[in-house]
């Protein structure tokens, strides 16, 4: 069954959705499988877009803020591949 066609606004969100999934899941998951799933749900009015790898993966913590016409704000935090630890010195109190 085919998607029917969405407006070219949604159309090229999508599309750039789906191209920075599948460059981080290259570049940065590493991943040698990359599945896609579109869904379309007609009764809600909506498309559901899933990108799933087989890739190293990591932990993060995702939150994600939502309103209708108020916009939506994710925000995630990814652990860094270095830690770095500083030491307070006297002379940055002063």
């Amino acid at each position: 069954m085919w998607l029917a066609r969405l407006d070219g606004e949604r159309e090229v969100a999508i599309f750039g959705f789906l191209q920075a999934a599948i460059d981080n899941c290259a570049r940065h998951a590493r991943a040698s499988r990359v599945a896609v799933e579109v869904i379309e749900s007609e009764d809600r009015g909506e498309v559901t877009i899933a990108v799933r790898d087989d890739g190293q993966g990591f932990d993060p913590a995702i939150e994600i803020r939502t309103a209708l016409d108020e916009g939506t704000t994710v925000i995630a935090v990814v652990p860094s591949a270095r830690r770095v630890s500083v030491a307070p010195s006297d002379s940055a109190c002063r």
